[in-house]
């Protein structure tokens, strides 16, 4: 599908419009300014459009861009037509995205092909095996193991017989690489994965085997270190230990018995000096209560005696305070009468009435009362003189009950302490006086038991040594066989990616150098995504150390080859800044592009070289069109 016509129109593109006829190796020619890489970016511009932002490495960044700036991009059986000014996420940039890569396929669009000889070699790495991928499809997970168990186990195996330990462990290890590596979606994205496992794996096993030859190193130097050393079995040992724990704990119980005995013995002997004392202070008790009267005092009645006593003397109390009473009144009567009284004024009588005769019965009526009170208080006198002899008969008679009842109680005390002594003493004569005679063979048997057990300890760890020594071998062996199957495995991968490699860029190397050859002598070797360049006999130079003109054609054959093996419906090869490659090979090289070109193997071949202004040297012929550009006037619109 050819590409017949580019147009810029409206704002145009980089402020130039214009509109250029192709025929199918097109070289643009002219000064600096004069818009020959413009119309190679109108074609990149109209594929994928330009960047809004300068972070968008994938596309063009110019800055703003007027709504109207239009690129029209004219194919055999298709038309993109792109609004430059709009987003990336209109509807009319969408379908243009969607046309672009109908017609030059997903990848073309998305890496610049052009600017591969100024892209960063991971840039390259990538751009070259995501193309070379498209080559190496026929090599699906399933085939690459496959291949790599056949070279793994290149014997054949009879059937139903069992396949030796080294087949099974490298199969083991296909099976665990397929899984590790099962989420990559690509031949090489697969064995990438499977490399990086498979070193992982080299470097794990690399340190097991090394452990595993230190354990088995230390084991047989401890194993050596013990040979002189002569033990019994451990079952002999362990029966021995197991008779001597046994009379040792007999011993210990036999002493832990004595002891008890001893401390209840101990115990009693201080039970009965605790009674002793209790006796001596008991019969203390009963000596300090002195003599005694022979019979009780009678509190009872002396206390019925006292409480008489108590009533007479309240009954004096109540008298004198009647007395009291009855003076105090008879007084303040007399009080009364005793007040002057006036003649009569009548009959002139000194006492009209008759208040003498009442003040002397008054007299003589305070006389007795003062008699009687006196009377009441001698009364109470001696009423109070018996209670406080009443009282203090009863006071006497409860202290004497008091030292009675004390030298009764001291007297019972006695004869309990008495008792108790008597029980004590039998109990403490009751109890024998044992001591433990087995401390002796304790002491014999301690010792004995701890060399019996560090014997049986060697002996134990002499066997569990020589266990763990034949278990280390083995996995010693195990470490080694996985050690070895591990690095085989890892050289068969890389053989293997160097044989997928070899056939992915196969194409490429020969469609590339289809192009380079006739131009430079020499033909395109890729030895990796990173790592081409140019051959010529057995004398290789990469990429990083071609010239400038050199670099320029092998990045021309090698867009030709992405253009062949890349399956787009558009196969084109966009070549800016072909100044650097000398006139002669620069001829050859568009001649040989005009030739595929002619042979339907290319669609497209766009050129710009920069020139004099005159541009000498620039013919149409050989399918070639040369565009002859100048510096157009501001709005101008050329027309090629």
């Amino acid at each position: 599908m050819r590409l017949q016509r580019i147009t810029a129109t409206g704002a145009g593109l980089k402020g130039q419009t214009f509109s250029a006829q192709l025929t199918g190796v097109d070289v643009f020619v002219g000064p600096n300014g004069a818009g020959k890489s413009t119309r190679l970016l109108a074609v990149l511009a109209g594929l994928r459009g330009l960047a809004e932002t300068p972070s968008d490495s994938a596309r063009e960044y110019l800055g703003p861009v007027l709504p109207t700036a239009t690129v029209d991009l004219d194919f055999e059986r298709a038309r993109i037509s792109r609004f430059l000014g709009d987003s990336h996420r209109t509807a009319s940039a969408r379908k243009a995205d969607g046309i672009a890569e109908e017609v030059a396929g997903a990848h073309l669009v998305r890496w610049d092909l052009a600017d591969l000889a100024a892209a960063a070699p991971s840039d390259r790495a990538k751009l070259l095996q995501r193309v070379c991928d498209l080559a190496a499809d026929a090599w699906a997970r399933d085939r690459l193991v496959a291949e790599l168990r056949e070279r793994l186990a290149p014997v054949a195996i009879e059937e139903g017989a069992e396949p030796p330990a080294t087949i099974r462990l490298l199969e083991e290890l296909v099976a665990e690489l397929a899984s590790a590596a099962g989420g990559a979606t690509t031949p090489s994205k697969w064995l990438a994965a499977a490399l990086e496992w498979a070193k992982q794996e080299f470097t794990a096993a690399n340190a097991a085997k090394r452990q595993a030859a230190a354990t088995v190193d230390g084991l047989a130097a401890e194993i050596a270190a013990a040979r002189g050393e002569e033990l019994p079995s451990a079952t002999a040992l362990a029966a021995e230990i197991e008779r001597l724990e046994t009379e040792q704990r007999t011993l210990e119980q036999q002493r832990r018995d004595a002891q008890q005995r001893a401390d209840a013995r101990s115990r009693a002997e201080r039970d009965l000096a605790a009674a002793q004392q209790q006796l001596a202070t008991a019969r203390r008790d009963v000596s300090a209560a002195g003599e005694l009267p022979a019979e009780r005092p009678d509190v009872q009645r002396l206390r019925a005696e006292a409480q008489q006593a108590a009533e007479e003397e309240r009954e004096a109390r109540s008298a004198v305070m009647r007395a009291s009473k009855r003076a105090a009144s008879l007084k303040g009567r007399l009080d009364a009468l005793s007040q002057p009284q006036r003649p009569c004024a009548h009959c002139g009588h000194s006492d009209p009435g008759g208040v003498g005769t009442a003040l002397e019965e008054a007299r003589q009526e305070f006389t007795a009362a003062q008699e009687e009170l006196e009377d009441a208080e001698a009364d109470l006198d001696a009423a109070a003189l018996v209670l406080g002899a009443r009282n203090r008969g009863v006071n006497e008679a409860q202290w004497v009950l008091a030292r009675i009842e004390g030298a009764e109680r001291a007297a019972r005390a006695l004869a309990t302490a008495e008792a108790d002594v008597a029980r004590r003493a039998e109990e403490v004569a009751a109890l024998p006086h044992l001591a433990f005679d087995g401390a002796a063979r304790l002491q014999e048997i301690t010792p004995r038991l701890n060399q019996l057990r560090q014997q049986r300890d060697r002996a134990l760890r002499a066997a569990e040594r020589d266990r763990l020594y034949h278990r280390a071998v083995a996995d010693q062996a195990a470490a080694s066989e996985r050690f070895d199957a591990v690095s085989r495995l890892g050289s068969e991968l890389k053989q293997l990616r160097e044989r997928v490699t070899a056939e992915a860029f196969a194409p490429l190397e020969r469609e590339a150098t289809a192009i380079v050859e006739p131009v430079l002598g020499g033909r395109v070797e890729f030895r990796s995504g990173a790592d081409f360049g140019l051959a010529r006999g057995e004398l290789y130079v990469p990429w990083w150390s071609l010239s400038d003109g050199e670099r320029a054609v092998v990045g021309a054959g090698i867009a030709y080859a992405f253009a062949r093996v890349g399956r787009a419906k558009w196969r084109a090869v966009i070549l800016d800044g072909a100044e650097a490659i000398d006139a002669g090979r620069l001829e050859t090289l568009l001649r040989e592009l005009g030739r595929r070109v002619q042979l339907g193997d290319l669609d497209n071949a766009l050129v710009a070289v920069r020139t004099e202004e005159d541009g000498d040297g620039w013919v149409n012929g050989d399918g070639i069109a040369v565009h002859r550009l100048e510096a157009p006037a501001q709005g101008a619109v050329e027309a090629a």
